[in-house]
């Protein structure tokens, strides 16, 4: 809340960025069960609460409500939602009984009691940021980043208006955070770094604020934790269809594994550390960095072995060998694929969970015979553990 209305009780808090909820001293207003079936009131609320004081005009009102296609009666059925939202309204505890007021064609939300709007209080503490620099600066950017929450009004993301208003806020968004981490590594904050970064992180995870992250862990000495994150990050971009990790991103990684440095006399606890937990047996699964490093350096030494070896490429696939998107049945064949995989080549062997529904796999030091003898019984662990038989495996191998 501002500092005109934190002092006030009977302030209505409106929230839209992340969730819409309405909260009035303390405690949540209009629990609506079931959202679809009040859609229209809702739409409807949520339109009056955003434009504030000013109102919207009807046409436009009707506009953002039904669309440029509607073929109904669109100013009956705008009467029919006004009518059954007054009502609720009326029901929701809020002092007062008509909230909404119309006048020379425009419709706006009125009440006795002030209504904070959080995309309405975000706008205006960025206006008051800008211009200034410093530590003043930095902290309306912080106080405008707590209060974004995610998406505008998320339940509205295939109306026009919405999605526009959704874009701007998240423009602004990215580029306050943007200003504030700046800000704070010149300072040498890193703990705030790492705090702040980490919300933007968990709000828009494939928008590279990871790389903040990594780098403040990194300055503060927390190489585990570093590491661990990096190793997470790569995975939930392999994970998910049409997104990579990019070039900006991979030289973070690349950066940060080479600061990590010791001592002569630290070898024995550096390689302690490095023991792979509970020695599992089968091939090895590894990270995105792994697999590539393992794969450079088996090409480096091809040259100079009679047996190179193979990658190997497995994909769950339908009936017909095509490799549709993933669904909930052909991630959990995927499970059992990573099964057969980790089984069937062996423990000088490692593998990655490329995407979804793709494994690769090195298999170093073997012929093509070999190779394909390994594939024989990746596909006979997979028929055991997959019942299926609308299900497969197709495989693409290439000498290394």
């Amino acid at each position: 809340m501002t500092a005109e209305t934190e002092k006030r009780t009977d302030c209505l808090y409106v929230r839209m960025l992340g969730d819409f909820s309405m909260e009035y001293r303390g405690m949540e207003v209009l629990k609506i069960k079931d959202r679809k079936r009040s859609s229209k009131m809702l739409h409807l609320l949520q339109i009056l609460l955003y434009e504030g004081a000013k109102g919207i005009a009807k046409e436009q009102l009707l506009l953002r409500l039904y669309g440029r296609d509607a073929k109904e009666d669109r100013s009956n059925n705008l009467r029919v939602t006004m009518y059954h939202l007054r009502k609720m309204l009326g029901e929701s505890g809020l002092p007062g009984k008509d909230f909404i007021r119309v006048r020379e064609g425009r419709y706006w939300f009125e009440s006795s009691f002030p209504v904070e709007v959080d995309a309405r209080m975000f706008i205006r503490i960025l206006q008051r940021a800008d211009g200034l620099r410093g530590q003043k600066c930095a902290e309306l950017l912080k106080e405008a980043c707590s209060i974004y929450r995610g998406y505008f009004l998320p339940l509205l993301a295939g109306e026009e208006w919405a999605a526009v208003e959704e874009a701007y806020f998240q423009r602004l968004y990215a580029q306050s955070m943007e200003k504030l981490l700046s800000f704070l590594k010149e300072q040498k904050e890193y703990e705030e770094l790492v705090r702040w970064s980490g919300q933007a992180a968990r709000l828009y995870p494939y928008d590279e604020w990871q790389i903040w992250q990594m780098e403040s862990l990194t300055a503060l000495g927390r190489m585990e934790e570093a590491l661990i994150l990096c190793e997470n990050t790569t995975r939930m971009y392999l994970k998910e269809p049409g997104i990579s990790v990019s070039e900006r991103m991979f030289e973070s990684f690349r950066k940060m594994r080479k600061n990590i440095q010791a001592d002569r006399e630290e070898l024995p606890r550096i390689l302690e550390s490095f023991q792979e937990k509970g020695m599992g047996k089968g091939a090895y699964g590894c990270s995105f960095l792994g697999f590539i490093d393992s794969y450079r350096l088996l090409a480096r030494t091809a040259a100079h072995s009679g047996c190179p070896g193979y990658v190997l490429l497995c994909t769950v696939a339908d009936e017909r060998k095509r490799h549709p998107a993933a669904s909930g049945g052909l991630l959990e064949a995927s499970k059992k694929l990573e099964e057969s995989v980790q089984e069937a080549l062996g423990d000088e062997a490692v593998y990655l969970q490329y995407s979804r529904t793709q494994f690769l796999a090195l298999l170093p030091w073997i012929s093509r015979e070999e190779c394909q003898t390994r594939i024989g019984r990746i596909d006979v662990g997979f028929r055991r553990r997959e019942s299926s038989r609308r299900v497969g495996v197709t495989y693409r191998m290439m000498q290394i």
